[in-house]
């Protein structure tokens, strides 16, 4: 709860809230918790050593930058690095900022490609409030990011061990919705750029690690392709 405080100078980590949280506590729940410390181990965590805090799990410098803006307004402009000496200036809506498989990450629809994106934060550049005059509503805004989400290329049905890999690893973005009785089945819609090679390859790849309980219910040509590509390859190898 007082991570929520924006007032609160000192919650820059999770580093940081942990030492204040040892701070204010009184000596039975500071004993308490040393001792979870070194019996609760969470994501990203080091089990030889608890108290190093590993490198992925610090957030990038553009991010307190880029969530004091976005409490201001979501309406943003910001400048993309993509590759190193290569930037894009963008005009952008931000919906979401998020952390999956250890990365910060943008949820944001870009006015200039007109589409939705995920863009890494690490890689914002001189983040600023737009002075630019939107074309479109919020809520026009957040009808296009679902309609880009209801009507994608890719159609696929899950059962329960599929699921369960999903929760642990998929793209930004793609929304799982389950079909049967206690999450035993579920279904989701992606839009895939075909004409991207490392996507296509990306999400090959993905769907493998899926398992068999993957039904495709539509899929790109280029994509059907590209996985019996990569099964044949994996058979020549065994």
């Amino acid at each position: 709860m007082a991570s929520k405080n924006s007032q609160l100078p000192y919650l820059k980590n999770r580093k940081s809230i942990s030492e204040k949280l040892i701070g204010i506590a009184n000596q039975t729940q500071q004993d308490e918790l040393i001792d979870l410390n070194s019996i609760l181990l969470f994501e990203n965590t080091n089990p030889a050593n608890p108290n190093v805090l590993e490198l992925d799990d610090a957030a990038p410098p553009e991010l307190n930058q880029l969530i004091s803006l976005a409490v201001q307004s979501r309406h943003l402009r910001v400048t993309y690095e993509w590759s190193p000496g290569f930037r894009e200036l963008l005009d952008l809506w931000l919906f979401h900022i998020f952390n999956t498989n250890g990365q910060w990450l943008v949820e944001a629809y870009d006015f200039g490609q007109n589409k939705l994106r995920y863009l890494p934060v690490e890689s914002l550049r001189e983040s600023m409030i737009s002075s630019q005059k939107m074309k479109v509503s919020e809520d026009e805004l957040t009808e296009l990011k679902r309609s880009s989400l209801r009507d994608g290329n890719l159609q696929i049905s899950l059962d329960y061990m599929g699921i369960q890999r999903f929760k642990r690893l998929h793209p930004p973005g793609i929304i799982l919705s389950f079909t049967g009785m206690f999450q035993s089945s579920g279904q989701f819609n992606a839009q895939i750029d075909i004409k991207n090679g490392e996507e296509l390859s990306y999400f090959a790849d993905w769907l493998l690690y899926l398992g068999d309980g993957v039904q495709f219910d539509k899929i790109p040509d280029q994509l059907r392709r590209l996985l019996l590509e990569k099964v044949s390859h994996l058979k020549n190898k065994l």
